[in-house]
């Protein structure tokens, strides 16, 4: 992750995060009111909203260049091992993106448990929400 090209990779995946009208990132009251309190109350609340989202969208871009990165350099091995030794539950709620793929094609994980995930799964890295979507089609 120490190359000079990573902050403009960023900046691009977060230009795309907030371009993208089929990514819809949910924000929480909490999150609003954490701005509001940034700003010392100063902003109008549309305004708010607009910045939570920002923000939200920022650390979501983050999030993803490191997933990427490290996607590109784990040892499916290891994680596959991982998966084994681990909770499906784990497995789910991981942030490792190889582990959320393996949880999502086990048999362990039913139909419902898949439908019941759709609002989790938006914030997932693409590879996850694919492998998502081929899931709740079968």
């Amino acid at each position: 992750m120490s190359d000079k090209t990573n902050s403009i990779r960023w900046y691009q995946t977060e230009l795309e995060i907030k371009n993208d009208p089929d990514i819809q990132i949910p924000i929480s009251s909490d999150e609003i009111e954490a701005v509001r309190q940034a700003t010392k109350g100063q902003v109008p609340e549309d305004r708010l909203i607009v910045m939570a989202r920002s923000r939200k969208s920022t650390e979501h871009a983050k999030e993803l260049l490191a997933a990427q990165a490290s996607l590109s350099k784990s040892n499916f091995i290891v994680v596959a091992n991982k998966f084994l030794t681990t909770p499906i539950e784990e497995s789910m709620e991981s942030e490792e993106i190889l582990l959320n793929v393996l949880a999502l094609v086990d048999r362990r994980v039913g139909k419902k448990w898949i439908l019941s995930m759709s609002e989790k799964m938006r914030l997932k890295h693409p590879v996850v929400r694919y492998f998502y979507e081929l899931r709740c089609k079968l």
